[in-house]
C-alpha cells in the first residue's frame, strides 16, 4: 500500500513540475495576427502589448481588437493573459507617473480597476528602463503597493534588461530580492546584445560571447543579485537584424562574425520569416562559439544575424537545465510557427549538453595558467600565433581578445619576440572561452 501511495505521489510531483514551466508570448495589438492564432498547447501566458500609464496616471488600452475578445480567447486556450504596460516608446511616462506616493497609490487604483474589470490575470509592466536615480525605490514602492493591491493569486511581472534593475547611483544593484517577493518572475529580454552603434559587427543574441554581453551572463546578473533562478523567464527572439557592412564577409570562418559596419547605413530588423525569404534557400553559417546562426548576403553587402531552430532549442535547454521558471519570446507572430516548437524543450533538460563552454568542442576545463590572443574566433585564436592582448581593444582588423589558449603553437615561432606572445595571464577557473 505504502508503495503505491508513494508513487502516486511521485507522480503528482513530476507533472507538477512539468506543467509549472511556463511558455510567455508577446501579443503586439497591432498587424493581423489574432490570439486565435496562437498554439496554445506550447505557450502558457500572454503578455498582451502594450497600454500605457500616462503621467497622470491613466492607463491607455492598446489600440487593436477588443481586450475583452482577447482575454476570453487566451482564457479559452487554457493559457493566461496579462497586460503589458509600455514597451520602447510607451515607457518615457513611467518615471513622472511613479514619482510621488500618491501618484503611485493613483497608478495602483488605475491598474487594479482594469485588471478586475477585464478579468485579466494580471499585469506586465516593461519600463524600459528605470535609469534615474529615484527610480530604483519609486519602482518597487508601485510594485509592493501593486501586489497588495492585488494578492498574490494575481500575475505581476516585469520586462527587464541584461542587468539587475539600476540602483540609486545608477549602477546595477547587487541585490535584487526584495524586487523578487513582490514579482512574481521576470522577462530578461537576452537579445539586441549587438547593432549599428558598435563599429563591428556581432550576434544579436549569443550565448556566450567574448564580452559580457551575452545570454548566459544576463541570466547570472539576476541570479547573482539574488533574483531565483525559478522566477527568471529567457527571453528569446524571433527576429533578427541585418547591417550593412564596407568589406565582404563571405571567407569569414562562422566563428567570425566581425564586419567593418557602414555607419552611413541604417540597421535593418527583419522577422524570422523574413530572413527565410532573404536567405532564398541558400546555406548559412553556425557559430558554433555563440550558438548563433548568421549569414552575409553578397548582393546587399549585408550581415544579418538571427536565431533559428538549433540555437533556440541550445538557449531553451540552457533554461530548462538551470532551472529557470520558464522561457518567452518577442514576438508570436514572426516566426510563422518555425520557431516556435523549439520552445517545448523548457519541460526537460538534456544533460549531454556543457553550458561551462558556449560550444560542445572539447576545450581545456582545468587551467591555473592562460594566455590571449587575438582572433577572428575562439578556434582561429587558438590554432594561430596571432598577437597577445589584455581585450577587444588591443586587437587589429576587428578581431577579438580571447583567453585561455593554447601556448603550445607558439612555442616553434622564429623572428618573433616569444616574451611577448607567451606572457602568462592567470585568471583562475574561467572556462576555456574567457567567461
Amino acid at each position: 500500500m505504502f508503495p503505491s501511495v508513494f508513487l502516486v505521489f511521485a507522480f503528482i510531483r513530476l507533472c507538477y513540475a512539468v506543467d509549472s514551466k511556463i511558455v510567455v508570448a508577446y501579443l503586439p495589438s497591432w498587424g493581423s495576427y489574432s490570439a486565435s492564432q496562437i498554439d496554445f498547447s506550447i505557450v502558457t501566458h500572454v503578455h498582451y502589448s502594450f497600454a500605457t500609464l500616462t503621467e497622470n496616471d491613466v492607463l491607455i488600452l492598446p489600440e487593436g481588437p477588443n481586450l475583452v475578445d482577447v482575454v476570453e480567447t487566451v482564457h479559452k486556450g487554457g493559457a493566461k493573459i496579462t497586460l503589458a504596460i509600455g514597451g520602447a516608446t510607451g515607457s518615457a511616462s513611467f518615471h513622472n507617473a511613479l514619482s510621488t506616493p500618491d501618484k503611485i497609490s493613483a497608478a495602483v487604483n488605475e491598474i487594479s480597476s482594469h485588471v478586475w474589470q477585464y478579468r485579466l490575470d494580471g499585469i506586465d509592466i516593461d519600463w524600459e528602463f528605470p535609469v534615474d536615480p529615484a527610480d530604483h525605490d519609486n519602482f518597487y514602492a508601485f510594485l509592493k503597493q501593486l501586489r497588495q493591491s492585488l494578492g498574490d493569486s494575481f500575475l505581476i511581472s516585469a520586462c527587464v534588461g541584461i542587468n539587475a534593475f539600476a540602483g540609486s547611483d545608477g549602477a546595477p544593484s547587487k541585490d535584487v530580492s526584495d524586487f523578487a517577493n513582490v514579482l512574481s518572475f521576470v522577462f530578461i529580454m537576452a537579445y539586441d546584445m549587438n547593432g549599428s552603434w558598435a563599429d563591428v559587427t556581432g550576434p544579436n543574441a549569443p550565448f556566450k560571447d567574448s564580452t559580457a554581453n551575452n545570454v548566459w551572463q544576463s541570466v547570472e546578473n539576476w541570479h547573482q543579485a539574488n533574483f531565483p533562478y525559478e522566477k527568471l523567464v529567457l527571453g528569446v527572439p524571433f527576429y533578427g537584424m541585418g547591417l550593412k557592412v564596407l568589406d565582404s564577409m563571405a571567407n569569414n570562418d562562422a566563428t567570425n562574425q566581425q564586419g567593418t559596419i557602414d555607419k552611413s547605413a541604417t540597421e535593418s530588423s527583419y522577422d524570422y520569416t523574413q530572413i527565410l525569404t532573404i536567405l532564398g534557400g541558400r546555406q548559412y553559417k553556425y557559430d558554433t562559439a555563440t550558438q548563433t546562426p548568421w549569414a552575409y548576403i553578397e548582393e546587399s553587402q549585408e550581415y544579418v544575424s538571427f536565431d533559428d531552430p538549433t540555437s533556440i532549442a541550445y538557449k531553451v535547454n540552457y533554461a530548462a537545465c538551470t532551472g529557470l521558471l520558464g522561457v518567452g519570446m518577442w514576438d508570436i507572430t514572426k516566426d510563422g510557427g518555425k520557431l516556435l516548437p523549439s520552445l517545448k524543450g523548457i519541460h526537460s533538460c538534456d544533460q549531454s549538453q556543457n553550458f561551462e563552454t558556449s560550444s560542445n568542442q572539447a576545450v581545456p576545463n582545468q587551467i591555473t595558467a592562460t594566455y590571449s590572443r587575438c582572433g577572428g574566433g575562439w578556434d582561429d585564436a587558438n590554432s594561430n600565433c596571432y598577437s597577445r592582448c589584455n581585450n577587444d581593444a588591443d586587437c587589429p582588423n576587428s578581431l577579438r581578445c580571447y583567453k585561455d589558449l593554447n601556448v603550445g603553437v607558439c612555442s616553434s615561432l622564429f623572428n618573433r619576440d616569444i616574451r611577448d606572445i607567451l606572457e602568462p595571464k592567470i585568471v583562475g577557473a574561467e572556462s576555456a572561452y574567457g567567461f
